[in-house]
């Protein structure tokens, strides 16, 4: 009975972690933004350091160290960028989400090509890849907001979760 007490305030804990970072998501997008931007610049840094230094660890044993080496430096090059230059590297994921999503609406639209020329279901492919057509336009147009927004729809989501997760503990007063 002690365990499930435990669980109850573990649950109970982590419904009010995720209402905190669901508030923090949709008041202040940007500096999530800017957050996430330091761990993936922080952890390119890391990784490069880490290659490298398991590069120079072996260096006596392998062949072509400086090609070892070189994914190394890369990365931390890139982690320096992605910490320096927040910015461009949100536009480039911006940039890389949009790509992501015209290669689904393509695909969408192919496949239900080839659904509508079987004779099958066909409307609900191509609207399922208009959307990601439309998704995509958008996030090339301004990246910075497509992506601010989907921080806030986010942080929508776990404020929900977090309230979903309370309630249920709270029901079921058995635990």
């Amino acid at each position: 009975m002690e365990g499930l007490k435990r669980f109850k305030a573990f649950g109970i804990i982590g419904a009010l972690v995720l209402i905190f970072l669901g508030i923090l998501m949709l008041g202040k997008p940007v500096m999530i933004e800017v957050l996430f931007d330091w761990i993936i610049g922080v952890v390119l840094l890391a990784c490069g350091i880490f290659q490298i230094m398991n590069t120079i660890s072996v260096r006596n044993s392998v062949n072509h160290v400086w090609r070892r080496l070189l994914p190394g430096i890369v990365m931390i090059i890139l982690g320096v960028f992605v910490v320096v230059h927040e910015g461009a590297s949100i536009f480039m994921i911006g940039i890389m989400i949009a790509v992501f999503a015209f290669s689904l609406a393509f695909d969408r639209f192919s496949v239900g090509n080839i659904r509508r020329k079987e004779g099958k279901k066909w409307v609900s492919t191509m609207l399922f890849g208009l959307v990601h057509f439309i998704f995509a336009v958008f996030m090339l147009y301004n990246a910075f907001v497509m992506i601010t927004a989907m921080i806030m729809i986010g942080g929508i989501y776990l404020i929900v979760a977090g309230i979903m997760i309370a309630i249920s503990i709270f029901k079921f007063k058995d635990l």
